[in-house]
């Protein structure tokens, strides 16, 4: 497998994104998609990225061509994105997937060794994939270990991950980078604004917990505010003293969380660091977050120093420990600092981008 031609010290490292954008998706005032997890700070790392919707343009967008694309996509992988983008991948010094959907087609054609696919370097960014492997049967498990021949560079958000990409995937540990997850702190940093003695609840990660939450709260006198796809609680009893807010816009997040007393990440166990975001942003801004202690959020919190944790399942202790949280304003605004040092000192969105372009570069 070629790995890339070697990028001039001097220039910008030419940088491709390989992202699906739906109309889901938001633009900036300028007309520019946005990127998730504020990729647009890679620049600070003397990085010039590249992305393309072409995918999103006629002839492409007619009903009858996107159904029968769709279709081709479901029996596969998502396969659109890379053959529009052929002419960006082989002017650029390195292409980032995101995320693994994304990534399997461009592996395959670089484990294939078809230019010009093998041109640049090629990293991909993993979400769910620690979790869905160890269930892929035998056919589509030796595809994605041949496709994954192709790839330059893993990366993910928790060390716990490493074992199943090492053993299930059978990627070389050269291969795999364990990379901190970091967030926007600029935005997300302490507003002042005064505390109204809520819980906040806010997430449509499949990983999250609602279930434990509404019977650590059911018949107490927390108030809750919940923030979340309806059909994420279907099916569920929600007590009366949970304020039902459904989907929610960044700027009424980023009030609600401001004037929250307490932030609450339920979630499952997962193979990934379920709830990282939500929980990193409420930090950075200086909140106290209750949050259930995973092997993959590990990495990121301890308990009682910057971060409540509670074993997952256990509604009792999850109680105790809100109430615990919401009564005791010292407790509060102790780990609300130390929250917001950790994310600055180590999972910034910054932080995390030079890393990656450093191993872009490598």
């Amino acid at each position: 497998m070629s790995r890339g031609h070697g990028a001039d010290a001097s220039r910008p490292l030419r940088l491709f994104v390989l992202k699906y954008f739906d109309t889901g998706a938001s633009r900036d005032r300028s007309g520019r998609w946005q990127l998730p997890y504020a990729l647009d700070s890679i620049a600070e790392a003397g990085v010039s990225l590249r992305t393309s919707d072409a995918d999103f343009r006629p002839p492409w967008t007619s009903r009858r061509v996107r159904r029968a694309v769709r279709r081709l996509e479901q029996a596969g992988a998502p396969f659109l994105p890379t053959v529009l983008g052929t002419r960006e991948i082989a002017r650029a010094d390195a292409v980032l997937a995101l995320f693994e959907s994304q990534g399997f087609v461009l592996g395959l054609l670089r484990a294939l060794h078809l230019p010009p696919y093998t041109r640049p370097r090629y990293c991909i960014v993993s979400c769910w994939l620690a979790m869905e492997a160890p269930t892929f049967g035998r056919f589509r498990l030796a595809a994605y270990r041949f496709a994954y021949r192709g790839v330059d560079r893993l990366v993910y958000f928790s060390r716990n991950q490493t074992d199943t990409y090492r053993f299930t995937l059978a990627l070389p540990e050269e291969r795999l980078a364990f990379v901190p997850f970091g967030v926007d702190h600029e935005r997300f940093a302490p507003i002042g604004s005064e505390e109204d003695g809520t819980v906040l609840a806010v997430g449509r990660d499949r990983g999250r917990d609602w279930a434990t939450l509404f019977d650590a709260v059911r018949d107490t006198e927390l108030r809750v505010r919940l923030a979340c796809r309806p059909e994420d609680i279907a099916g569920l009893r929600v007590p009366g003293n949970v304020e039902r807010l459904g989907l929610i816009d960044g700027d009424k997040y980023r009030e609600l969380t401001a004037r929250a007393s307490v932030v609450v990440v339920p979630t499952e166990i997962r193979a990934y660091p379920t709830g990282q975001s939500v929980t990193l942003e409420s930090m950075s801004m200086g909140k106290c977050c209750v949050v259930t202690d995973t092997p993959a959020m590990s990495d990121y919190l301890v308990d009682d120093e910057n971060a409540l944790l509670v074993a997952p399942h256990d509604a009792l202790a999850l109680r105790a420990t809100l109430e615990r949280a919401t009564a005791d304003h010292a407790l509060r605004a102790r780990i609300g600092r130390n929250a917001r040092r950790s994310v600055v000192e180590h999972h910034t969105a910054e932080q995390m981008w030079r890393t990656i372009a450093q191993l872009l570069r490598a």
